[in-house]
């Protein structure tokens, strides 16, 4: 038998091993309690015969009281719909060329244009110019004088 005072690690895990004892994991101390239980215990029992049932042992469990907690409620935010803009009104393409969207300046000059051509005449960029002197930028309305052209489809000079 090992003197389990004086023994080193390596001593008891070797001891331990011939006993055929696990010893993973075990530190020093938990070597020796396990080597010391294992002496501790009288030579092999004859085992009970089969048809009587093994001895029950009473097992002692200490009670464990767990500590109560208090759980905040859940809070939910409040559902809120979501609300999806309008849709873009669609606007009309040809040649190349959109048309400039409702209440724009673009569509202003546009909407010109289109009065001038209903009424039976062809708009002119000088006329357009003279309509719009003061309100609006001169280089915008030729530009889009030539944008609304293109897109009715109207190219070269017009008598």
């Amino acid at each position: 038998m090992l003197n389990l005072e004086t023994a080193t690690k390596a001593a008891l895990r070797a001891e331990m091993r011939n006993l055929n004892l696990p010893a993973d994991g075990l530190n020093v101390e938990g070597l020796k309690s396990a080597l010391a239980a294992h002496y501790a215990l009288p030579a092999a029992e004859p085992e009970a015969p089969a048809d009587e049932p093994a001895p029950e042992v009473a097992v002692e469990v200490p009670a464990v009281t767990v500590p109560e907690v208090s759980v905040p409620p859940v809070v939910l935010a409040p559902v809120v719909p979501v609300v999806l803009p309008a849709p873009k009104p669609a606007r009309l393409e040809a040649n190349g060329v959109k048309q400039p969207a409702t209440g724009t300046i673009c569509r202003q000059i546009w909407d010109y244009c289109d009065e001038v051509e209903r009424l039976g005449q062809m708009p002119q960029a000088k006329a357009l110019r003279a309509w719009g002197a003061g309100k609006l930028d001169d280089t915008t309305m030729t530009v889009q004088f030539y944008r609304w052209r293109k897109f009715k489809g109207y190219s070269g000079r017009q008598a």
